[in-house]
Parts: structure tokens; sequence; C-alpha cells
């Protein structure tokens, strides 16, 4: 490890994309583990190049968030339902976002029916699966799962 990547904290709880040849790693956050006041949601969105072995900044998300949903279709990326927060507060949202790497810019899509935290996503075809979840943030309140299955087509 280089001395300067050793003075910027790792992310952890992002989500991860492929299109166009690169790996796009989007959103999480930096501290702890836990959302409770000790961690920092960010907005980072960068592309790993297969071809060239090389990492590149690109436009951040517009919605900083830990642990949102991803999918790579018709060569665009999608992110849903990030979780936002500070250091006093963690609250989901139903956000469906679309990043364009060919020109480097987000649009917002229609919103997720269901705001979840923790869910998982597959993408089959042009179609973006988000599959369960729990319904807080960070211990924001009596957890219970969620159970709903929804499908996306970007």
């Amino acid at each position: 490890m280089e001395a300067d990547e050793a003075d910027v904290p790792a992310p952890q709880h992002h989500s991860v994309a492929y299109a166009d040849g690169k790996i796009y790693a989007v959103g999480g956050r930096v501290g702890s583990c836990f959302s409770n006041g000790w961690s920092s949601n960010v907005s980072m969105n960068e592309a790993y190049d297969v071809a060239t072995d090389t990492w590149t900044t690109r436009l951040p998300m517009p919605l900083r968030g830990a642990e949102p949903g991803a999918g790579g279709a018709r060569r665009k990326i999608t992110f849903s339902a990030a979780k936002a927060g500070s250091r006093s507060s963690a609250a989901l949202f139903r956000a469906h976002e679309a990043y364009d790497p060919k020109t480097n810019s987000w649009a917002k899509l229609s919103r997720m029916l269901t705001p979840r935290h923790g869910f998982a996503t597959a993408q089959i075809g042009r179609r973006i699966y988000a599959v369960s979840g729990v319904n807080n943030a960070g211990g924001a309140g009596t957890l219970s799962v969620v159970m709903v299955n929804e499908i996306y087509e970007p």
C-alpha cells in the first residue's frame, strides 16, 4: 500500500455494478460499520477499468447513501433505496437513480415502492430485482423484515 493510500479511509457498505468493461463502486460509508453516530455516508462513484487496471473518479451520487442496491442495464447503472443519515439520524429513501457512464451524469427514475435497508439486488436481462431487506437503518427503531420483492425495468 502506498503511503497516501493509508490516509484515505476505505468505504464500506457500498455497491458495485459492471458496465462497458468497468466495475463501478458507488456510495457507502466511512468510519465504523455501525451507523448510529459512528460513521458518515459518502457519495463516491469510482470506476475500475479492467483492461487498463486503473481507477478513475466519476461524478458522485446525487444522494449520499450506504448500502444502495445496484444493477447494470442498457449500458447504464441503476442504484436504488440508498440509506442516508448523519451522526444523529438515519433514514431510508425510495430513491432510484441511473448513472450513465458515457455522459458521466445521473438521472432520477421512478421511485422504489418500498424503502428498505440491507436488501439484495440481482439483474436478469433488463430487469433489476430488489429482494427483501429490513425496515430501518442502523437500529433506528423496531427491526422488521421487509418481505417484498420488486422488479424494475430502467
